[in-house]
């Protein structure tokens, strides 16, 4: 399993914005090919800052999904929203808990 978790500052006063944003973009439709699942966490100690973590099949399959034109549309909607760096991190689950 692949996990994908990208770090992000939003506008101050548009996180519900955002979230809705997120909801109709990412969460709404087809899932895609290869997707477990999906999270969107914000930061309790920074109003501001939050999480998207997706969880993936494996590497293929997010790289299916980051090169598709859904993907580039998301990106596009949500992107007015951040301010400052968004940091992404691809990881391999090594150990697991359900």
């Amino acid at each position: 399993m692949i996990v994908r978790i990208g770090r992000g500052h939003i506008k101050p006063g548009t996180w519900d914005a955002y979230e809705a944003v997120y909801r109709r973009e990412l969460l709404e439709g087809e899932r895609p090919a290869g997707l477990i699942g999906r999270w969107l966490v914000r930061d309790v100690d920074d109003e501001h800052g939050g999480y998207t973590i997706g969880f993936w099949d494996d590497e293929e399959a997010l790289s299916a999904w980051l090169e598709s034109d859904d993907f580039a549309e998301a990106q596009e909607t949500m992107r007015p929203f951040f301010v400052g760096d968004f940091q992404v991190h691809t990881c391999e689950v090594r150990v697991r808990e359900d």
